[in-house]
């Protein structure tokens, strides 16, 4: 049998939420922090010079980058589920050596 496909995430506040797949906020799992979107701070100033990225624009990446993992790790079990379940599904179809041997007298 097959377990649920759902996940409990944490938000950043604290709250559970049961989904198939990360929620579309900031979460955190264990001690690392996932957000799909985050906006960061423009690194060009007025005369089109780019700055060094900050350590928070750093931050930001990374957090988009635990998300995507965290998207990604849900979408393998989801895709590994269903390929246990056709696998299973085939080796039940398939005609045993009795079947094969009637169905041949049959004919």
């Amino acid at each position: 049998m097959i377990g649920s496909p759902f996940s409990t995430y944490t938000s950043k506040d604290g709250k559970s939420v049961k989904a198939i797949h990360p929620p579309e906020m900031v979460i955190k799992q264990k001690d690392v922090i996932a957000a799909p979107y985050k906006e960061t701070t423009v690194l060009e100033d007025s005369a089109n010079n780019f700055r060094t990225a900050s350590k928070e624009d750093v931050g930001t990446v990374i957090h988009q980058n635990n998300y995507t993992n965290l998207f990604l790790q849900s979408l393998g079990k989801q895709v590994t589920g269903i390929e246990t379940s056709v696998s299973m599904g085939e080796q039940k179809s398939e005609p045993g050596p009795s079947e094969t041997k009637r169905n041949r007298e049959v004919s």
